[in-house]
C-alpha cells in the first residue's frame, strides 16, 4: 500500500506525458517541411475542400471541371510550362533509364539490389513536382469553375471594368491603341504577348540548373499569383474586350459608344491571324462557359515575375526582360485580351506574389528548417546538367582544336 502513490505519480506522468508524444512528433514533423509543402499542398487542399463545401454549382459539376482542367493543365505544364516541363519529362525518362541500366547491371553480377538506392532520388521528384502539380491543377479547377458564372454577371463585371479603364485612362485602351497598328506594332506587340510562352520555361529551367533559392522562389511566385487572383475574378468574373464587345459572348447588349469604337478601326492580317487562332482557344462555342480571368492579367503577373527573376538569373537579361515586360503588358491590351486597369492590377499581383515568395523562404530559414533535404532532386540536377554542359563544351573544344586536312 505504501507504494501504491508513488505507482500513482509515475503512472499519472507516464499518462500525462503520453499525449504529448504525438504532438511532439507531429510539430517536428511539420517544423521540417519546406514553404512549399504548406502553400503548395494544404492551402490547395483547403482550399478544393472549401470549394466542395460551400459552392454547389462547383460541386455538381465537378467530374467535368476536373476533366478540363485535368487537360488544360496537362497535370503539370499548362500552355505557360509545356516546353520546361517537356524537357524534364525527358529527363525524367533518361534517368529512369539509367536507373533501369543500374539495375540490370546489379543483377547481372548477382550484386544485392537495394531500394535504398533509389529512394531518396524517387522520394525528392515526388516532394518537388508533385506538388507544383497539386497546385496548379487546384488554380486551373478553380479558374475553370468560374467559367460557369452566368452570363449577366459576367456582362455586367466586363462592362463595369471597362468603364474603369475609360475613368482611369480617359479612353476604352483596348479599343484607343489601335490607332498605332501597323507592321511595326504587330511585330513588337503580338511577338511580346505570344513570348511570355517561351521566356517562363527558360526562366524556369535557368533557374532550376544554377539557382535552387531563386527557383524556388520562382516557382512559388508563379502559383501564388493566381491564388491572390482568384478573389477578383470571383466577384468580377469579367471577359477579355475581344469576347464581350467584339464577340459578345454573352449576347447583351454592347453600348453604342462602344459598337462606335469597333467601327472606327480595322485589324491587320497580322491581328487577324492571331485573333483566329486565339479565340479558337478561348471562346466555349456553346456560350455555356465564360473565360472570365481578364481581371487582373496573370499575364502581366506572370511577366513582372519572370523578368525578375530572370535579371536575378543573369543580370545582362535586364536589356531585353525590361522592355520585354512593358510590351507584354501593351500586346495584351493590343490583342484584345485584357483591359488596361487588368495590367495594373496583374502588375501589382506580380510584385506580391514575388514579395511573399521571398519573405516564405526567409520565413522557412528562420522559424522552420534552415536546410531542407527534400530537394535532392534540383542538386541531382543540376549536377547532371552542368556534367552534360561541360561535356558539350569539352567536346566542341576538342573539335575547334582539331587540326584541318
Amino acid at each position: 500500500m505504501a507504494n501504491t502513490p508513488a505507482l500513482g505519480v509515475g503512472a499519472a506522468r507516464l499518462e500525462g506525458s503520453t499525449p504529448s508524444l504525438p504532438i511532439t512528433y507531429m510539430f517536428n514533423f511539420l517544423k521540417k517541411q519546406p514553404v512549399e509543402f504548406y502553400i503548395l499542398v494544404i492551402v490547395p487542399i483547403i482550399w478544393i475542400t472549401a470549394l466542395i463545401i460551400f459552392n454547389p454549382v462547383f460541386l455538381s459539376n465537378l467530374r467535368i471541371l476536373t476533366l478540363q482542367s485535368a487537360g488544360f493543365y496537362a497535370f503539370f505544364g499548362g500552355p505557360f510550362f509545356q516546353l520546361g516541363f517537356f524537357i524534364l519529362y525527358n529527363y525524367l525518362i533518361a534517368k529512369a533509364c539509367f536507373f533501369l541500366k543500374d539495375l540490370w547491371q546489379l543483377k547481372r553480377a548477382k550484386q544485392k539490389i537495394s531500394f535504398a538506392f533509389f529512394y531518396p532520388h524517387l522520394k525528392s521528384w515526388a516532394l518537388i513536382f508533385l506538388p507544383i502539380g497539386l497546385a496548379g491543377f487546384v488554380n486551373s479547377l478553380a479558374a475553370t469553375s468560374l467559367s460557369l458564372a452566368p452570363a449577366d454577371k459576367v456582362a455586367a463585371a466586363s462592362v463595369l471594368i471597362n468603364q474603369w479603364d475609360y475613368k482611369i485612362f480617359g479612353v476604352y485602351t483596348a479599343f484607343w491603341i489601335q490607332q498605332f497598328s501597323g507592321w511595326l506594332t504587330d511585330v513588337l506587340l503580338i511577338n511580346a504577348y505570344i513570348g511570355l510562352t517561351a521566356i517562363l520555361p527558360a526562366i524556369f529551367l535557368g533557374l532550376l540548373i544554377f539557382k535552387k533559392t531563386r527557383f524556388r522562389q520562382f516557382m512559388l511566385a508563379i502559383l501564388i499569383a493566381p491564388m491572390l487572383g482568384y478573389p477578383f475574378w470571383y466577384i468580377w468574373p469579367a471577359v477579355s474586350p475581344n469576347e464581350m464587345f467584339r464577340y459578345n459572348v454573352t449576347k447583351t447588349v454592347v453600348p453604342a459608344n462602344i459598337q462606335n469604337e469597333i467601327a472606327s478601326f480595322s485589324l491587320t492580317e497580322k491581328q487577324k491571324e492571331f485573333d483566329d487562332s486565339i479565340e479558337d482557344f478561348w471562346i466555349d462555342k456553346t456560350g455555356n462557359t465564360f473565360a472570365v480571368t481578364a481581371f487582373p492579367s496573370m499575364h502581366a503577373a506572370w511577366g513582372i515575375i519572370a523578368a525578375y527573376f530572370g535579371v536575378l538569373l543573369w543580370k545582362p537579361l535586364a536589356i531585353i526582360l525590361i522592355p520585354w515586360a512593358i510590351l507584354n503588358s501593351l500586346g495584351a491590351i493590343y490583342t484584345f485580351q485584357h483591359y488596361g486597369v487588368d495590367m495594373i492590377l496583374g502588375t501589382i499581383v506580380g510584385i506580391l506574389a514575388i514579395a511573399i515568395a521571398i519573405f516564405l523562404l526567409r520565413f522557412e530559414k528562420k522559424y522552420l528548417c534552415p536546410k531542407p533535404q527534400t530537394f535532392l532532386m534540383i542538386d541531382t540536377f543540376q549536377n547532371d546538367c552542368r556534367s552534360f554542359i561541360k561535356f558539350l563544351r569539352n567536346f566542341f573544344f576538342k573539335i575547334l582544336k582539331m587540326p584541318t586536312e
